[in-house]
């Protein structure tokens, strides 16, 4: 089982958790979209109220924006507690029912509106962390998600222009660390496994490609696809994290994205960083406020020393001879034609 979340920062005038809840109070319900009607009851629908015809997202009353809950973590670079400020607040979406039997009765009248709508829960989280404010939204359904959007846009300004900085380079750079260096991120992270990626094929903009098989770094889709220089989408980490006493902090599996998505494994086992009891939605918030974070932080730093891109190279070439190496295994007539080439 795993916890699938997406996340958005809020725009700058809101600056507080209080300022939060007013913008949600002002516009705690919105239109969200129209029922779709069959052809035969285009006309029956025109005569009915407004709100017969409408499905409304809304925000669900209850959560306390003046008392925010907190959640402390033991930061491993320095044994310090790093506290986190969040307020948890679910989202009523409207869908209509699917089914015709649901829509129209037996004597092909339009069925009253309570008959013909589910009413979903999302869970968000709101958080704030280096001055920011963010929401976390709980759902891995893109259709769940934009109607979210929507009335979070309504409701509050998002920073359109935000998104998780993980760019091409960083991807490679987890294979390449998982490779030549055991997996040692920094003296407190570790990287135990990669277990699938996500990307682009660049010479057919529309394809996407993806593997889930176990420590993908070993397998040779992996290496065609970083010694080609396509692009990835999205990597499944498995990270240890070591406490200041060089005791382990636990494992961490989640996966994320170049669409600011995030998943966490329910195996997760970082229970000893926490100054408060685990949960799916405090793991989340872990992740988001402090591991990647932190392999943003490290991956700079690493690349900011002269002979990185330089390391980068050669690990692209070296899985590309390997690539070679292994086509030429399995295609004998090849080797005269590759013969000088592989002398590297």
């Amino acid at each position: 089982m795993s916890t699938i979340s997406h996340i958005y920062k809020l725009g700058t005038a809101f600056d507080s958790f209080s300022k939060i809840e007013k913008g949600i109070l002002k516009r705690s319900v919105i239109e969200g979209e129209k029922f779709s009607f069959s052809k035969e009851y285009k006309k029956q629908a025109e005569k009915l109220g407004h709100n017969e015809r409408v499905l409304f997202y809304s925000w669900v009353d209850g959560s306390d924006f003046n008392r925010p809950e907190t959640v402390g973590f033991i930061n491993p670079e320095n044994g310090q507690i790093d506290q986190i400020n969040y307020v948890k607040q679910k989202i009523k979406i409207e869908v209509a029912k699917k089914s015709r039997s649901d829509k129209y009765d037996a004597f092909h009248n339009i069925r009253p509106r309570d008959e013909r709508v589910n009413v979903l829960e999302i869970d968000t989280l709101f958080f704030q962390t280096n001055n920011s404010f963010f929401v976390i939204v709980f759902t891995g359904i893109p259709k769940m998600l934009r109607r979210v959007e929507k009335l979070v846009k309504r409701s509050l300004s998002i920073d359109d222009n935000y998104a998780i900085d993980a760019d091409a380079m960083e991807f490679v750079w987890l294979f390449y660390a998982s490779d030549e260096n055991n997996g040692q991120l920094s003296k407190y992270l570790n990287l135990l496994d990669i277990e699938g990626f996500s990307g682009k094929l660049e010479s057919t903009a529309k394809t996407n490609i993806s593997s889930g098989a176990l420590s993908m770094s070993k397998y040779f889709i992996l290496k065609a696809f970083i010694a080609l220089q396509y692009t990835f989408t999205g990597v499944k980490l498995e990270l240890q994290l070591v406490n200041l006493q060089g005791k382990s902090g636990g494992i961490l599996g989640f996966s994320f994205d170049n669409n600011n998505s995030v998943k966490v494994e329910e195996r997760a086992t970082v229970v000893s960083l926490f100054s408060s009891e685990d949960n799916k939605v405090l793991m989340t918030l872990f992740v988001y406020s402090f591991i990647l974070p932190q392999l943003i932080k490290i991956y700079s730093a690493k690349h900011s020393l002269p002979d990185f891109d330089q390391n980068i190279l050669e690990y692209h070439n070296k899985l590309g001879m390997d690539v070679i190496k292994m086509i030429i295994e399995k295609n004998p007539q090849l080797k005269l034609l590759g013969a000088d080439m592989l002398k590297g």
